[in-house]
């Protein structure tokens, strides 16, 4: 263990490429690998923050009382100056079979995507690719369903049409209604 004092800084640690621990209750609840990966909660960090509980949900929690108009919030930035990489959240299941992405994405950073990709077996930034889009929100706030290039406002494509559903109470059980200049249609159902 080194302590040392020198340049405003107190610095505990090892001089050799050792990881650093710390205990509670005998038990290892802070790791630092000797590349640098921090674990809590977890001995062998798998990235650069890995937090995990084995007797629960393992939570990270950001909160703040500023009152400005962000009192707390996850900071992701790309350090690309080509506006081409993607940031945002991954999320699979335990098999890893199914993965699914929303952030920015890897082809395009200047629109908003939910993904979905199955099969992803091991972590793979891939599923943040556009061809993996179920949801689409581009830069000139255009939507898109079942498209990865909306060209109105919003534009929805696939096979399986679009349904509206509503309850046995309503006065229409489900209906379409399309208010343009020319008018407003009404399709509802009985």
């Amino acid at each position: 263990i080194v302590t040392t004092f020198g340049e405003d800084k107190f610095a505990l640690g090892s001089v050799e490429a050792n990881p650093l621990a710390l205990l509670t209750n005998d038990v290892e609840r802070l790791s630092i690998t000797s590349t640098g990966k921090v674990g809590i909660g977890v001995v062998v960090p798998e990235a650069d923050l890995h937090v995990s509980n084995s007797t629960g949900t393992g939570e990270i929690k950001i909160s703040g009382t500023g009152n400005g108009f962000v009192n707390a919030a996850l900071v992701l930035e790309s350090k690309d100056d080509n506006n081409t990489r993607g940031g945002g959240v991954f999320h699979w299941n335990e098999a890893r079979s199914v993965q699914w992405y929303f952030g920015t994405p890897y082809d395009t950073s200047d629109s908003f995507v939910v993904n979905r990709k199955d099969n992803a077996i091991a972590y793979n930034e891939d599923g943040a690719a556009t061809s993996h889009s179920l949801f689409i929100i581009d830069n000139a706030g255009n939507v898109g369903i079942g498209t990865t290039n909306p060209q109105s406002l919003v534009t929805i494509e696939g096979s399986n049409g679009i349904v509206v559903a509503g309850t046995a109470e309503a006065t229409y059980k489900g209906y379409l209604q399309i208010n343009g200049n020319g008018g407003t249609a009404t399709q509802g159902g009985g």
